[in-house]
């Protein structure tokens, strides 16, 4: 039963995921660019005044606005605005007039701004074919635009953007297409859109089922995500892996990863991680002190998208958990932007009978699915088909109304067979097997009982299956691991090196100082050696503890800067007075009278005694 609810719930809210580069824009229609803006914002004002919190003011920013930036800037608040309240035709009229604008300033900054926003970024899975139709086209003009005015940068994002849009769709080999073309324009550096594009290609091979892609490309994203030191990233990557893990039906290691991620977010301090964090273990564990901790952290940070997220989150437990109609129509009523969302959806009346379908008051549930029903099999592709098919069924079943149920778990068979999974085959074929039998046709519950067996068993090879991808996932694992480990050391290596080289540099440094110092050498010179030295060892000092205060302060610039002022202050003093005494030193005779003492030629020099011992030898030989 538990299962069953987590999967209610993960098919009403997609995984949540930490915040990727984001990007939409293109050209218009020629007609609508003409339109003049000030009629565009009267025309706004007039039909959606009071429905959305902010709109109002937004609008208003718009037509105060006293330069292009600030009113692309507005209208591009307006167009999030609009999609996250899922108003996607309010949001890419909003988006055209934004581009127009931007165009008409020739100002390339503010065209990139326009193309940066988060509009394509907030449609759902659930939404109908003309929004994703209209989605696609407008990155299409906006691949057109990048490539004419030869910017790869954007290029590189807008195959991204179609990348994403295709995944949501489950059109994974369109969205491979688009990843590949990507990286194609993309150059070598390792950066953070590479990155994603690794994420995004992951989980196109993830939903075509090749695990083993899947988990090179999400290891590739967290290795340049850990080489940037970037925590955001690292956490998405975090969250990617969990995602994968569900797929393959184990949800320890899933949790495993989504608290990585809460781990590395708690010790950065990341409020927007942690939120993601919540959400995402809310969404795998139904455990309701996450749904509530990340509410609270919306409101902190006064995030209006994350409030209504976090509002369908405590609204889909109190649905599906709870069981609680009345209480679930109650906190829609307490909760006007909420229910503006649900009715913006396309589906009100389907949103309700849902409402009714899981507090088990199936009478009510049917009158409400039907009144959606054309809109769904006219504007919403096979999945959402498929979903309202089995829920009619599930209602006509419960209800006794055999044959209705029959006809619709039917209607939901032929969609499975084309876009379903071996487990939602198997579950249909074995529904309609029971409600054939229990209409006495028992050559169709024969029939059905057998395709239940056959799908049971692809079931069981797919467990299997699933146990060796594992299994082949653990030795990936091992060998990044490995590969990991000789590169750290590698790095180490290197770094020690470094280290020798820089003492045994310093110690030169000296050496040659002392020496120039047995020689009647000027003042000056002697000076500006011994300041190269002195400088070179305490910063080699710094260098040495730098690593050691990143750690004690966590990386903060605040904490950095003001621990780094304390060490100057501490050092200078020192590094001043030992400067003076050397440059004291050096400048004595002390080292002169030493040079003369230790003098080389002294050891090849013959003493007095030798010398006399020499002569009296020659005076003897040469006696006659």
């Amino acid at each position: 039963m538990r299962r069953v609810i987590l999967l209610k719930i993960r098919s009403i809210f997609p995984t949540f995921k930490a915040s990727l580069p984001s990007f939409c824009s293109t050209y218009f229609n020629a007609m609508l660019t003409k339109l003049p803006l000030v009629s565009f914002l009267v025309f706004v004002f007039l039909n959606s005044q009071g429905q959305i919190p902010q709109e109002k003011e937004l609008v208003q920013k718009i037509s105060l606005a006293k330069n292009d930036e600030t009113q692309i800037i507005a209208l591009g608040e307006l167009a999030e605005l609009y999609s996250i309240f899922r108003d996607n035709k309010k949001a890419d009229s909003v988006l055209e007039k934004q581009m127009l604008l931007a165009e008409i300033s020739q100002n390339d900054e503010l065209i990139l701004k326009t193309l940066s926003g988060s509009v394509i970024d907030n449609i759902a899975a659930w939404s109908s074919k003309e929004t994703f139709d209209r989605a696609t086209a407008f990155l299409q003009k906006c691949l057109s635009y990048a490539k004419e005015k030869n910017n790869t940068h954007l290029e590189t994002i807008t195959h991204l953007k179609l990348a994403s849009l295709f995944q949501k769709r489950q059109l994974y080999d369109q969205a491979m297409e688009q990843s590949v073309l990507a990286f194609n324009v993309l150059d070598g550096k390792q950066d953070s859109l590479k990155a994603a594009l690794y994420l995004e290609l992951g989980d196109a091979f993830s939903g075509k089922g090749d695990a083993v892609a899947a988990y090179k490309n999400y290891n590739s994203a967290y290795d340049i995500a850990y080489s940037l030191d970037n925590v955001p990233l690292q956490s998405a990557t975090w969250h990617s892996f969990a995602d994968f893990y569900l797929t393959l039906g184990d949800s320890t290691l899933a949790k495993n990863a989504l608290l990585e991620s809460l781990r590395l977010n708690k010790k950065h301090k990341s409020q927007a991680g942690l939120l993601a964090d919540y959400i995402d273990l809310f969404r795998l564990t139904v455990e309701i002190d996450f749904a509530n901790k990340a509410l609270l952290l919306a409101n902190e940070l006064k995030s209006l998208k994350d409030q209504l997220l976090c509002k369908r989150l405590l609204f889909s437990y109190i649905m599906v958990v709870e069981k609680n109609s009345q209480k679930a129509l109650s906190y829609l009523q307490q909760n006007p932007d909420l229910a503006l969302y649900q009715s913006n959806r396309g589906l009100p009346n389907y949103n309700t009978g849902a409402i009714y379908h899981y507090s088990g008051q199936y009478e009510e549930a049917v009158k409400y699915y039907l009144l959606d029903e054309p809109l769904i099999l006219s504007s919403f592709g096979p999945s959402v088909q498929l979903s309202y098919f089995g829920e009619m069924a599930d209602c006509y079943d419960a209800l006794n109304e055999t044959q209705k149920a029959v006809v619709y778990y039917e209607k939901a068979f032929a969609l499975s067979k084309a876009v379903g999974s071996p487990a939602n085959n198997a579950s249909l074929t074995q529904k309609l097997s029971q409600l054939y039998a229990r209409e006495n046709d028992y050559k169709n519950a024969y029939a059905f009982s057998q395709l239940y067996l056959e799908y049971n068993e692809a079931l069981k090879k797919q467990a299997k299956q699933r146990e060796v991808t594992l299994l082949g996932l653990e030795r990936e694992k091992k060998q990044h691991e490995k590969d990991i480990q000789a590169a750290a050391e590698a790095l180490t290596k290197t770094r020690n090196l470094q280290y020798t080289g820089i003492s045994m540099a310093i110690v030169f440094l000296f050496v040659v100082l002392i020496l120039m110092g047995m020689f009647p050498v000027s003042k000056e010179t002697v000076r500006m050696l011994n300041f190269v030295t002195f400088i070179c060892l305490f910063e080699f000092i710094t260098l040495l503890i730098d690593a050691w205060l990143h750690d004690l302060t966590h990386g903060e610039p605040l904490r950095i800067w003001l621990a780094k002022i304390v060490i100057i202050a501490l050092l200078l003093p020192v590094h001043h007075t030992l400067e003076h005494l050397a440059v004291k030193f050096l400048s004595s005779q002390k080292l002169q009278q030493m040079r003369r003492r230790i003098s080389v030629r002294k050891f090849f020099r013959p003493s007095k005694k030798t010398i006399q011992k020499l002569e009296e030898n020659l005076e003897e030989g040469t006696l006659v």
